[in-house]
Formats: structure tokens, sequence, C-alpha cells
């Protein structure tokens, strides 16, 4: 039986131990909390940021092996500067192609459950982002979370007639304007309907929408 050489020994110790350390730097501080509400901490790995497939988790970075954490096992996940919270429900997936502007998906739904980003925390109200195909923005009043919704449809024949030149390719439909509006109560002040039908669904201005809307409930 061959005897290995110190330095080969030397080499392959290096190697193990630098394959150790390179898979603990692919585990991020953070902690979640159960469906019993207790909140854990340890160190997460998430291979996929979209749905959150593959959680894997360390209650000690120096444990050799990770278990594996269910989304549905979550209320919420914090990690970093960034907090998720578990939601289940269903979501719009229609959406306008960028090149020939055409309508997809329309009148499409998903159901499941999907990690949603935390923008928000309000006094009354908290906004929270989702992304696929496109942007979802959600909104939690209370215990209850929905999606602000918004959809699109083709101008009639005589709609585009109505126009001499730059007919357009499609029409938006702001649902989330009537949304925003019975989540005050049903009853706005001129500037505040102002606020909201001058918002788009776009982030930075439901951030800044919903801050000012928050500001009103107190």
């Amino acid at each position: 039986m061959k005897k290995i050489s110190p330095l080969l020994l030397a080499l392959i110790l290096m190697g193990l131990s630098f394959t150790s350390v390179s898979q603990d730097k692919d585990f991020t501080p953070g902690s979640y909390i159960n469906n019993s509400g207790d909140t854990i901490s340890g160190f997460f790995q998430i291979k996929d940021m979209k749905v959150f497939s593959d959680i894997q988790f360390k209650a000690n970075l120096a444990d050799s092996e990770s278990e594996y954490l269910p989304l549905d096992n979550c209320k919420s996940i914090s990690f970093g500067n960034h907090e998720y919270i578990s939601w289940f429900g269903a979501r719009g997936m229609a959406y306008v192609t960028k090149m020939d502007f055409i309508i997809m998906y329309k009148d499409s739904f998903n159901v499941e459950r999907i990690p949603i980003k935390v923008l928000y925390k309000g006094n009354k109200f908290n906004l929270y982002k989702y992304h696929d195909v496109k942007d979802h923005f959600f909104i939690g009043v209370n215990d209850s979370i929905q999606e602000l919704l918004i959809s699109y449809r083709y101008p009639t024949d005589w709609e585009r007639r109505n126009y001499i030149v730059n007919a357009p390719r499609f029409i938006i439909n702001p649902i989330y304007h009537n949304q925003l509006i019975s989540l005050m109560g049903g009853t706005v002040t001129r500037r505040q309907e102002v606020i909201i039908t001058d918002c788009v669904y776009e982030e930075l201005p439901l951030i800044r929408t919903i801050k000012q809307l928050d500001k009103k409930k107190k």
C-alpha cells in the first residue's frame, strides 16, 4: 500500500478546507418566522430568488449539513436588508410585450405560494412586490394582502378612428386606482383622488403614493 506524501496530504486538506469555506460563503445570515409564529435565526442558501423553490437552512454556519426549508413552512423570511412574506393567492398574468405590443395571457391568473418582497411598511398600508414575466404589486391592510390589479385591452375601431395620428396599440385599465380608493374607505378628498389617479404601476410611484395615503390614515 502506497503512503501519501506529507505534501500531497497537505494539498488535499487545503482543498477540502477551501471547498468548505466556499460553500459557507454561499450562506447568508437571516431569520424566518414559522407557521407557529416562532422566529428562528440561522443561515440561508437560496438558489432560486424568484420563487424560493430551494431554500437550504443552517442553524449554525459550522454545521456540516443544511436542511431543506419549504416556503410553505414560513410566514416570512428576512436576510440582509430584505424581508419577504410567504403569500398564497391568485395573481394576474396579463402583460404587454415590449417589442410588438401584444397582450399576453389576458384574463389569466396563477394560484400559488410566492415570496413577495416588502417595499414599504406603514401605519395602515404595506406595499409588496413580486416579479415573474412582469412586476406585480400587492397591498397589505391589517392581516389581508391583495394584488393591485392592472389589465389591458385593444382599442376598438371606433376608438382608433378618434385619433388622427399615433393611435394607441393597447389601453391600460388601472383597476388598482379603484382598489386604493376602496381601501381608503370609499371616500377620498380631491387631493387624495389626484394622488391616486396620477400614480402609474411602477415601484417608486407606488411607494410614494402609498406613503402619502398612509399619512392620511393616521
